[in-house]
């Protein structure tokens, strides 16, 4: 039997509220015994410490997690503190790891750390993946990985964007720009959905020139020029803030394909971390050149039904197994556009799974996803993911 809980620290400094949230959870948890803790810090906080604090109270217990802009609770957003979501039951294992600075030539690497993590025979397996949001390129990571024993799930971390930098928190280490990863074993299931609040507005460019993460123009001009020619404002204005960090709620759509629900949705969504100081879109991940694509948005009822989707889709996945977790792994962009409706996400999910069904998650720069054991590994942005364990006794 899984048995969730989740302690909860507003403010404090980064040990303290890790420290507290931790105690809280392993306080709930009983006798049950601790086999993974999951770590939401939010706010900004020096990981290291949060890190420092968590372990303190948790011993050995393997860690999982990362930095975010708010964490996500049944009881809505977590804008400054740490969440530790503390899974526990008889007959769970875990290992969990933390590889520094990723980047292009760390791909080999990261399959090696990857490569022992496999669950024994007769348990189901789940692997947590937190990559770094901003450097290297996170779809290169995702196709390199296969994983014919565990259903792999994730995200991409958020983070500070003046800085550039992300933190991942994986066994008792954390830091700047790595790779996180986690196996949980035992006998549960894993039910995992997703939903993409964004859909095309006819209007369609062309990826003219691009070099490795970033977008330098559409339609043989600075890609700048483009939003401000659809969305107004002067092109010198959506570099700076506010409207360079805004673009990430207008993000490109590729292979535009209809889903036979009388509606059109991209195969594949990339979204601008930002725009730069020359007007060229940074990005996550490469684009390839010469590549069609559309502008997306979106509107609060559109990820609402998202979101409700995604809930729906996981809870289908777990078959007959009980929710006894709900991970949720949210764009930043679904933040942004949220924002005078904070948490409404949270509660269409919670509209599908019921009050009783825990809650713990963040805003992500890209959620990682496999729809099934065996199946692609695959790079999302700005959808939503709902990752659910469930207990089949």
């Amino acid at each position: 039997m899984l048995t969730i809980t989740i302690g909860r620290t507003i403010g404090h400094n980064g040990y303290e509220a890790a420290n507290l949230a931790a105690s809280q959870a392993l306080r709930m948890a009983g006798k049950a015994p601790p086999a993974l803790a999951w770590i939401i810090a939010a706010g900004g906080d020096r990981i290291e410490q949060v890190v420092q604090g968590a372990t303190a109270a948790l011993g050995d217990t393997p860690l999982i997690g990362f930095s975010t802009s708010a964490g996500l609770t049944a009881e809505g957003l977590l804008r400054r503190g740490v969440l530790v979501g503390l899974i526990s039951g008889q007959g769970l294992a875990a290992k969990a790891e933390w590889l520094a600075e990723l980047s292009t030539d760390s791909f080999a690497t990261a399959r090696q750390m990857l490569a022992p993590l496999k669950p024994p025979k007769s348990s189901s397996g789940a692997l947590f993946l937190i990559s770094d949001g901003f450097n290297g390129d996170s779809e290169e990571l995702c196709t390199s990985l296969t994983s014919e024993d565990s259903l792999v799930a994730g995200c991409l971390a958020w983070g500070d964007l003046a800085s550039g930098r992300s933190y991942q928190i994986g066994g008792k280490n954390g830091g700047a720009n790595g790779l996180a990863v986690a196996l949980l074993t035992g006998k549960f299931k894993i039910g995992v959905g997703i939903g993409l609040g964004w859909q095309p507005v006819g209007a369609i460019v062309r990826v003219t020139r691009a070099k490795g993460q970033w977008v330098r123009s559409l339609d043989g001009h600075h890609a700048a020029e483009v939003y401000a020619r659809l969305f107004g404002y002067p092109v010198r204005e959506w570099s700076f803030p506010p409207l360079s960090q805004l673009v990430r709620l207008y993000p490109l759509g590729f292979d535009i394909e209809d889903n036979g629900e009388d509606e059109s949705l991209p195969k594949r969504v990339r979204s601008p971390l930002l725009v730069e100081a020359d007007g060229s879109l940074r990005m996550n991940t490469s684009i390839p050149g010469k590549n069609p694509a559309y502008i997306l948005v979106s509107s609060v009822d559109n990820c609402m039904v998202a979101a409700k989707k995604a809930a729906q889709q996981a809870l289908e996945n777990l078959g007959t197994a009980r929710p006894a977790l709900a991970l949720i792994f949210a764009d930043a962009a679904w933040q942004t556009l949220l924002e005078a409706h904070p948490g409404s996400e949270i509660q269409a999910v919670r509209a599908v799974l019921g009050a009783e069904v825990p809650i713990i998650g963040g805003y992500t720069y890209g959620q990682i996803y496999q729809a099934k054991t065996g199946a692609p590994v695959e790079l999302l942005n700005q959808h939503i993911q709902v990752i659910l364990l469930g207990n089949t006794g």
